[in-house]
């Protein structure tokens, strides 16, 4: 990797890519889907509010009434939207939080349910005011030192067990044929380690122009923990796609070492003169390059 990689924080998790590399992420923190609007101006955050509001009034729902059920205040800036999660039934509520950062002018939204009885609403409320209380908005390349979840533009300090994943694609503007992605969530159980999974499927495909074939198999450690690394060969009528993955299986209940997968896609026309590489050998060291980085954010947990 260059000296000039740029750093990318997901949860709790920190990888170098190359400076032109995209990425698109979503994250789940404290059981709750965490979507990041950026260039939020201060009079759009009530506009979206009372939109959203609006919307959810004019529906329906199946047994009387609207799908609104309420719209309440954490405090100024962090704003609460409950609904109905079903236009046939009043026993599940979703929650839509908005909280919004003025000086950063990013607006931080968070899905949730929960049961709609009285009990469980003053549960809700309660998550609902301690992670917005934990939450924080950051600029790309700030990498926090302190325990928390890294989110698009935010971060979610604490270390307490809780419900977060991970979902992330890179692209490469240059090379069309190849992209990335990385994904994690806490486990309670574990699942057999990826070599098992696959220790059926064939070496290689020899003069075959369809089927599967795993054409590498070891064990790799990243950053302490011991993973899977495959790369798989898949032909279909003489189309060769390769997808790369190192697999760690997770243990159980652990922020630190949850599953871990980290993956890579090399469609037909990636290797060979006119491809991103020479050959399969040249893909695995730009492979390489860039999972060796992968580790745990210092100070994390």
């Amino acid at each position: 990797m260059s000296d000039n990689a740029r750093t990318a924080c997901w949860g709790r998790f920190m990888i170098d890519l190359p400076p032109n590399a995209r990425t698109r992420s979503a994250f789940i923190s404290g059981g709750a889907r965490v979507l990041t609007t950026a260039a939020v101006a201060p009079e759009g955050f009530e506009q979206l509010l009372q939109a959203r509001e609006a919307e959810l009034a004019a529906q329906r729902h199946g047994n009387g009434g609207s799908m609104l059920v309420e719209r309440y205040a954490l405090s100024e800036r962090h704003q609460v939207i409950a609904s109905w999660s079903s236009a046939v039934g009043k026993r599940t509520q979703r929650y839509e939080e908005f909280q919004y950062f003025p000086d950063e002018r990013v607006l931080f939204r968070f899905e949730s349910q929960g049961d709609a009885t009285a009990v469980a609403r003053e549960r809700a409320r309660a998550s609902q005011a301690k992670f917005g209380a934990a939450m924080r908005a950051r600029e790309p390349v700030v990498v926090p030192t302190e325990p928390g979840f890294c989110v698009e533009r935010g971060f979610v300090a604490g270390s307490a067990l809780n419900r977060e994943e991970v979902e992330a694609v890179i692209s490469f503007p240059a090379m069309a044929h190849v992209s990335m992605a990385f994904k994690s969530f806490v486990t309670r159980n574990p699942e057999p380690a990826l070599l098992e999974r696959v220790r059926e499927l064939p070496v290689d495909l020899a003069d075959k122009s369809s089927g599967i074939a795993v054409v590498r198999r070891t064990k790799r450690i990243l950053d302490g923990l011991e993973g899977s690394e495959v790369v798989v060969e898949e032909r279909d009528d003489g189309r060769i796609n390769h997808e790369f993955a190192w697999e760690f299986p997770g243990k159980a209940d652990s922020l630190a070492a949850p599953f871990l997968k980290l993956g890579m896609t090399l469609d037909d026309g990636a290797l060979g003169e006119e491809g991103e590489f020479r050959d399969l050998e040249e893909a695995i060291k730009f492979w390489h390059g860039i999972t060796a980085s992968f580790r745990l954010r210092p100070g994390a947990v």
